[in-house]
Parts: C-alpha cells; sequence; structure tokens
C-alpha cells in the first residue's frame, strides 16, 4: 500500500476517492487491531473475517493506485518522462518506508533478534525472498509486502511509457494478466520471486488501470451532476460495509471482487461537485495521511494489544479497534504533516536539477 496522488485532472481533487483511500488504510488497521486483541489479549476473534477486512483495504488501494497512475499520468506516454516518473514514485515511497524499516530493525535488535543483513537489504530494494520465521516474501517491516507489489506495477507502467496511451494500458493489462495465468499453470514455479508477484492481487491493479483509462476518456458510471462526495463517499463504504457482512455469514471470498470494485467505481466515475464542508475535510485530511498511517499504525497497534491484555476483564473488541483508529490516524496525520511532507519536498529540491538537465526548465518536479 503505496502513496498516490487522486488527482484526476490538474488542482480538481477527488474528495471522496482521498476518503476511500483513507477508508483503505483503517480497514488494514482494524484487521491488526482484531488480531493483536486475539494475540497479545486472548480475546475470541473471527480471524477469517479481520483478514477479510484487511484484504479487502488492499485490494480497494491498488485499485486505486492503478487508477491513479493513468489518470495523472496519461499525458506522459511517449513525451519522455520516464526518469520524472520514477523520481516522484521513489520519493513517494521510499524515504517514509526505510525509516519505519529502520526503526522497527531497532526494535527487533533490542529484543535480542536481530534482522540478518542479507534480509535487510533485500527487503529495502522490495525483492522478494525467504524469510526465516514468515512466509516467503515478508520483509523484515512486514507491512512493507504491500510495497513490493506496488513497486513492481510502477516499474511495468514506467517502461509502458515508452509507447502511446493505448499500446500502453494494453501492454500493462496484458502482462499482469499473463503473469497471473502463467502462476496460475505453474509456469513460473522456478522463478520463486517473479511468482510471489503474480498471484491474482495484482488483478486489482489491472481494474484501476482500466478504470483510469474510461476516466480519461470522460466516460462517466453516473450521468447525473453535482454529487456531494460524502454521498458518494457513503455509498462506496456502504458496498464494502456489505462484502464485509456477506464474508462474514458465508465465508466466501467471491464478493470481494465485485464490491471492491465497484466502490472504486463509484467514486471514479462519478461527476463530483466542489466541497469544502467539515467531512471533506476529513477526508482529504485522512485520505492524505493514508501512507504514514499505514507504515506507523504497527507502532501503536501492538502496545495497544499488550494494554488490552492488563485491562479488567474483557475490553470489547469494538472499543478497541475505535480507540486505535482515532490513535492511528492522528499519529498518521502528524507524521504525514512534519515527516513525511517534508521528506518529500526535500528530495524535490534535491532532484529538481537533474531533471531541469533532462527536460529543460519546464521540467515537471516530483512534488
Amino acid at each position: 500500500m503505496g502513496p498516490s496522488d487522486v488527482a484526476p485532472p490538474k488542482n480538481k481533487m477527488l474528495i471522496s476517492l482521498q476518503g476511500l483511500r483513507g477508508a483503505a488504510a483503517l480497514l488494514v488497521v482494524i484487521d491488526h487491531s482484531l488480531a493483536t486483541l486475539a494475540e497479545k489479549a486472548g480475546q475470541r476473534v473471527d480471524l477469517s473475517v479481520a483478514f477479510f477486512i484487511g484484504g479487502l483495504g488492499v485490494c480497494v488501494f491498488f485499485t486505486i493506485s492503478g487508477f491513479v497512475m493513468v489518470v495523472n499520468h496519461h499525458q506522459d506516454f511517449q513525451r519522455q518522462k520516464v526518469v520524472s516518473f520514477v523520481l516522484k514514485r521513489v520519493g513517494r515511497v521510499i524515504p517514509l518506508y526505510y525509516i519505519t524499516t529502520c526503526i522497527y530493525a531497532l526494535k527487533l535488535t533490542l529484543q535480542g533478534s536481530p534482522p540478518d543483513l542479507q534480509s535487510l537489504f533485500l527487503s529495502v530494494l522490495f525483492i522478494p525472498h525467504p524469510s526465516s520465521g514468515s512466509e516467503y516474501g515478508q520483509p523484515v517491516y512486514g507491512l512493507g509486502w504491500t510495497l513490493q507489489y506496488e513497486m513492481f506495477f510502477y516499474a511495468i507502467f514506467a517502461l509502458s511509457l515508452f509507447l502511446s496511451l493505448g499500446k500502453g494500458i494494453t501492454i500493462t493489462i496484458l502482462t499482469f494478466t499473463s503473469l497471473v495465468v502463467a502462476n496460475h499453470l505453474g509456469i513460473l514455479n522456478n522463478f520463486a520471486e517473479i511468482n510471489y508477484l503474480s498471484q491474482p492481487i495484482v488483478l486489482y491493479f489491472v481494474a484501476g488501470v482500466v478504470l483510469g483509462f474510461l476516466k480519461v476518456g470522460n466516460w462517466r458510471l453516473l450521468r447525473a451532476r453535482h454529487l456531494s462526495p460524502t454521498s458518494l463517499f457513503t455509498f462506496a463504504t456502504g458496498l464494502a460495509v456489505c462484502a464485509i457482512w456477506l464474508f462474514s455469514t458465508t465465508k466466501s471470498n467471491a464478493y470481494a471482487p465485485i464490491f471492491c470494485i465497484s466502490a472504486c467505481a463509484i467514486c471514479m466515475l462519478t461527476s463530483e461537485r466542489p466541497s469544502t464542508g467539515l467531512t471533506a475535510s476529513l477526508m482529504m485530511l485522512i485520505g492524505n495521511a493514508t501512507y504514514s498511517i499505514y507504515l506507523t499504525h504497527s507502532f501503536v497497534v501492538g502496545p495497544a494489544g499488550r494494554l488490552a491484555a492488563k485491562f479488567p476483564g474483557k475490553m470489547s473488541a469494538v472499543l478497541f479497534c475505535a480507540l486505535t483508529v482515532l490513535i492511528c490516524s492522528a499519529l498518521g496525520v502528524f507524521v504525514h504533516r512534519f515527516v513525511e511532507k517534508p521528506l518529500l519536498h526535500a528530495w524535490s529540491r534535491a532532484t529538481a536539477p537533474l531533471l531541469k538537465r533532462i527536460y529543460g526548465r519546464r521540467a515537471e518536479i516530483p512534488a
């Protein structure tokens, strides 16, 4: 789960989509909160529902990521903007991830189980690898697994920028679809890293790319105009709640793709009127801080679980999740404002001379 700018036309932010992006991060927080409550406080929790909630959040975000890449960069195809694109992605993803990885590695070291240097090296390069005591592909800082998929998607998308818009989108879609088919047929079994990165979850990037291409072509899901961001966000999150309820009653994952893509499509392909109300501001605040919330929430959820274990009686799972969501959101907003944004501005200044040499005075500077 990586950072992205949800801004289709320049200076026109899709507020409802930013809200949905923030909600996706909070679904991951809820998932990890429930799992921690079960592990550290001994509470009885249906972990299958918890994992479904977190997985739904990741799928929503991957869909949004594919959409944003097309909408924000559709004019960069065949314009030699690959270096600019790569630098922008690097500046947005790497600094905060490296900081949180170092903090987590220090925590492991202080606990007497330091990560081995090879695993740490491969983790910061986003390369899936065998890890002792964890699943294949798991980086030192476990939350980085989504970034492995994000960076793989960015790499394929960057290569597509050498082509025209239509050809680039087609190649991107065919590449990921072919990889998933090859994975399913076992063709990639001898290529562990690519096999790992060819899981069906990458098709959510493809769904986002398709929705982005429709958006660029001015295709609308609903012809109605002037719908408020709040109503669109409410409708979209309502679909997500329906998916969670259906899973809790049927234990079937079949509903996830339908509801995930439908929720995203509602916010992506429906005209949204400008809004400056309190709800819209809150959606923007959480949406902008999504990456910081995602990468820092584990530093809250773990200690909170240990405190819950000492709570007299059993703490309500709903209350525990509500508190962790509030604290993680506050921490994420703080880190976004005082760490993530300053790092991004510093990266912009550092890379500006290089981009000016490549593209001239009108170079697009990562921001």
